[in-house]
């Protein structure tokens, strides 16, 4: 018994030692990458918000003849996220080295955050294998040295589906991580505006799949809306109408008009089709200028799609399998390095051979990771797919591809008794 418990002693202290590596080369590849590659300033529309809610406490992106207009453009919670670091970053620090080291810590939370969850699926030490996998991924190092929201969003991500699945095994119904999941959800429908469909999906699934209560279903939901509330409330006060972003003509139309691709086009010909430009400048220039400038774009969307249906439904195909897999005709820059093709190319592709493989187990857990997948790549593919994008669906596709590790690796004897030494 005593040498038992011994032996376990030393394959946690192997696991500690392991993990810890993992997260300590991890937090030295990003330190160097955002040394080397890091943002100088705050990129794109975020820094228009910032300045406009920093200087003048107003969540503004557009202003006509100096008035600021109140935005409901953009999600708020990555200006907010900056916002909050710049109230309290003194005027001595750099604030985008200090945004950056901030996601550098995050970062290295989703790691570990991911090593949990991946427990949920494999034993200790093929955790700790696709969990420095995910150290090592190009695309999430990347992503660290952006001034951008990918890397609050990975974050998020990794935490909802962790809660997700702790509140889906526990025997009990535990209220503190099902506050814990709403509060992570309604974050992420802060930061991210499509999230609610998958949100609802979650709590559908949970219900018909677990059969956790209806109250407490109900609970959860509740919960995440008076998260949400000072948001609605800001919008429904100075707008009378109540929404969390309006952005989704726009995206739509982005993705579908006559000069777009995979990634969608904003081209000069795209606003001079069908006169857009000359629409943009007769809208009125009053706080509903986002509604208005949005429903312009939804309705030059669903004229295009409706006369173009094929197209519509080719192109939405065709975004699916680059979301999936790659984009074989990607005009973004540097998409075909190799250090980021090659490691999403191969992800994809094991991935595949891992959900074929789970097919044939398929439980309450794999099940959901396929929802989740899977709902998403159809939402996205209706609009544009961005490389950045991969991030959101990177989790379950490694989890897969584990999966894929797993069975080869099973066939081979002396592995399979090393994998099996950190099993829980």
């Amino acid at each position: 018994m005593k040498f038992i418990q011994n032996n376990k002693v030393i394959i946690n202290l192997k696991i500690f030692y392991s993990i810890t590596f993992v997260l300590l080369f991890s937090f030295l590849l990003r330190v160097i990458a955002v040394y080397y590659y890091g943002d100088t300033q705050i990129e794109n529309e975020w820094s228009q918000l910032l300045n406009n809610l920093y200087d003048n406490r107003t969540l503004s992106y557009r202003s006509f003849e100096n008035n600021l207009i109140p935005s409901v453009y953009m999600p708020p919670l990555y200006v907010l996220f900056l916002f909050i670091i710049k109230l309290f970053v003194p005027e001595n620090l750099n604030f985008v080295k200090t945004v950056l080291s901030i996601q550098i810590i995050l970062s290295i939370f989703s790691i570990y955050i991911f090593y949990n969850l991946s427990k949920y699926f494999f034993t200790k030490n093929w955790s700790i294998f696709i969990s420095f996998i995910l150290s090592i991924f190009p695309l999430e190092i990347y992503a660290v040295t952006q001034t951008s929201s990918v890397s609050l969003q990975f974050f998020l991500l990794t935490s909802y589906m962790y809660l997700f699945f702790s509140i889906s095994r526990l025997k009990e119904f535990s209220w503190h991580k099902a506050f814990l999941f709403s509060l992570v959800s309604s974050l992420l429908m802060l930061l991210r505006g499509e999230f609610y469909l998958i949100f609802i999906l979650t709590l559908f699934y949970l219900f018909f799949f677990k059969k956790i209560n209806i109250k407490k279903i109900i609970a959860i939901l509740l919960v995440s809306l008076i998260m949400l509330s000072p948001y609605l409330i800001r919008n429904y006060v100075v707008f009378n109408k109540i929404t969390l972003t309006k952005s989704a003509g726009y995206n739509l139309w982005k993705g579908n008009n006559p000069f777009s691709k995979i990634e969608g086009a904003e081209t000069a010909e795209a606003f001079s089709h069908n006169n857009i430009n000359e629409k943009i400048e007769n809208l009125s220039k009053d706080k509903l200028y986002d509604f208005n400038y949005d429903q312009l774009f939804l309705k030059e969307a669903l004229i295009y799609i409706k006369s173009e249906p094929s197209k519509f439904l080719t192109r939405s195909i065709k975004r699916f399998f680059s979301y999936f897999y790659f984009n074989l005709n990607s005009d973004y820059p540097n998409y075909y390095n190799p250090l980021f093709i090659v490691p999403i190319a191969v992800t994809s592709i094991f991935s595949t051979f891992g959900i074929i493989i789970t097919l044939r187990k398929l439980n309450f857990d794999i099940g959901y990771l396929l929802v989740y997948l899977f709902s998403t790549i159809c939402i996205f593919s209706l609009f544009f797919i961005l490389p950045r994008y991969k991030i959101i669906i990177l989790p379950a596709q490694l989890i897969f591809m584990n999966y894929f590790f797993l069975e080869c690796y099973e066939k081979i004897k002396p592995l399979k008794k090393l994998f099996n030494n950190g099993r829980n």
